[in-house]
């Protein structure tokens, strides 16, 4: 007997992404479980990516909806969007740039099937680079393995998850998603994570072992973003779920408190090597002196460290 499964919309958002956009929905279309829909929402782009997507439209008319923004939304808003169009009851975000493994969906609806409570389930994941070589598990040590509750939250807050990565494509009941808003229109960077914090705090959490998605990881990444822009961002996030983070209990609540300031604090370091090799030197004076001021005992440690692995 088949199991039935739940109405499934699968949001690919997408600007500029014509070199892997083809490979993002085919690996949708392949899925061994089909979703409902698959949304892909092009935020206006200028390489000729929405020419792929009225293509896959043309030949799954039934499952595929193309749309293209007059203009550039922005990813918040893009999803957002996406959001209001579509008709599953449970949702899955793909970037345009990345893939799912066939089993992606099947692997975690059917960890659906026992747990009707659940309203959140997320997967292991692997890394390719930017040609889709050199494939890598994102979790290849059993972190995943028992964690729950209060454990998730932390390990978002904290940003503690495996290689320094929060999970990704997660798959989570719209009802949810209704319930916190969607995601903040107010932010460029770290929309996702933002999301991720406020949804656990609501979420009755899930976690399949199995790799679902797969991520690229490129140069026009997250990554290539100024420090700045990291630091501004991440600042907005922490303080706007602050009052999240206060529910915790003490112990946690300080330990992960203390995860944060030295996740800004590395940021704010990076910074002031971003300054010292575009040779800005009063910009470079002016967040050192910061951060002495904010983290005097950490900067000594920083450069205690590295002045004793130079040596």
């Amino acid at each position: 007997m088949d199991l039935i499964f739940p109405k499934v919309s699968v949001v690919i958002t997408s600007y500029n992404n014509a070199n892997y956009l083809s490979e993002a929905i085919q690996s949708v279309l392949d899925q061994t479980v089909m979703p409902y829909e698959i949304i892909v929402l092009d935020d206006n782009s200028s390489d000729g990516s929405f020419v792929i997507v009225q293509k896959f439209q043309k030949s799954n008319p039934e499952v595929v909806r193309g749309i293209r923004n007059s203009s550039n939304l922005g990813v918040s808003a893009n999803r957002n969007k996406a959001l209001g169009l579509s008709l599953g009851d449970w949702i899955s975000f793909l970037d345009g740039d990345d893939y799912w493994e066939p089993d992606k969906l099947k692997n975690e609806l059917e960890v659906l099937q026992n747990k009707p409570q659940v309203n959140y389930v997320f997967s292991n994941f692997s890394f390719v680079d930017q040609n889709g070589k050199n494939k890598t598990l994102w979790d290849d040590q059993g972190f995943l393995a028992g964690l729950e509750g209060n454990d998730i939250f932390n390990a978002v807050v904290a940003r503690s998850f495996p290689k320094g990565a929060l999970y990704r494509c997660e798959l989570i009941k719209k009802s949810l998603l209704d319930q916190i808003g969607g995601f903040d229109e107010k932010l460029s960077l770290y929309e996702d994570f933002d999301l991720k914090i406020r949804a656990q705090r609501s979420a009755i959490v899930s976690i399949c072992p199995l790799p679902g998605a797969v991520y690229r990881r490129h140069a026009d990444g997250l990554s290539s973003v100024l420090a700045r822009k990291h630091i501004n961002a991440l600042e907005y996030v922490y303080k706007k779920n602050f009052s999240l983070i206060l529910e915790l209990p003490l112990p946690e609540r300080r330990d992960t408190v203390e995860k944060i300031r030295n996740i800004l604090f590395q940021k704010r370091f990076a910074e002031i090597y971003e300054y010292h090799r575009c040779n800005r030197i009063i910009s470079l004076i002016a967040s050192l002196s910061k951060l002495i001021l904010k983290h005097p005992k950490r900067l000594f440690i920083q450069v205690f460290h590295k002045t004793e692995v130079c040596s």
